[in-house]
């Protein structure tokens, strides 16, 4: 499965849940757009989806005959936190017509989770969730960590021509 497919994958999961909650679902391209992205004043649930790299599996001595890569991923929920006077009610009770967003956060987690069809080892390794931080920038959400097992395609020696050596 190419990367492409995987990020979409995890967009279409999650739609449906944003959707439902009046929000969207984007790929981003980078942890630096994800947090331009996070930053920014909204009302609605968003899921920012990045693909952060991936890692060869194994030392050395078995790593390129493996062809084994744990890709890495990184999903943000964020939204607002709304008018109240106080400003952690949002996170656990239901204000106006919108849910407790931890609530939210782990129906967007579980969404992932249950996902058996974009890793060559099932499930998917989670690695946790955490709030937000960066230095004194303040965003309201959530990011979950988890990656993905793939195998490489198979190489083979090509000359500079393409011809097979």
């Amino acid at each position: 499965m190419n990367i492409s497919t995987e990020a979409l994958i995890y967009k279409a999961a999650l739609e449906d849940w944003c959707s439902t909650n009046g929000g969207i679902a984007i790929v981003v391209s980078n942890l630096r757009m994800l947090w331009q992205q996070a930053a920014m004043e909204s009302d609605r649930v968003r899921a920012l989806i990045c693909y952060v790299g991936e890692s060869a599996r194994g030392p050395f001595s078995r790593a390129a005959a493996t062809g084994r890569v744990d890709r890495q991923w990184q999903i943000a929920f964020t939204r607002g936190r709304g008018l109240n006077e106080d400003r952690g009610t949002s996170l656990t009770d239901t204000v106006g017509n919108a849910d407790p967003f931890l609530d939210l956060v782990e129906n967007g987690r579980d969404k992932i989770r249950c996902l058996f069809t974009t890793s060559v080892e099932a499930p998917l390794d989670y690695k946790g969730m955490e709030p937000m931080s960066m230095g004194n920038l303040i965003v309201d959400g959530y990011t979950i960590k988890f990656s993905t097992a793939h195998d490489l395609p198979g190489l083979t020696q090509t000359s500079p021509t393409g011809n097979p050596i």
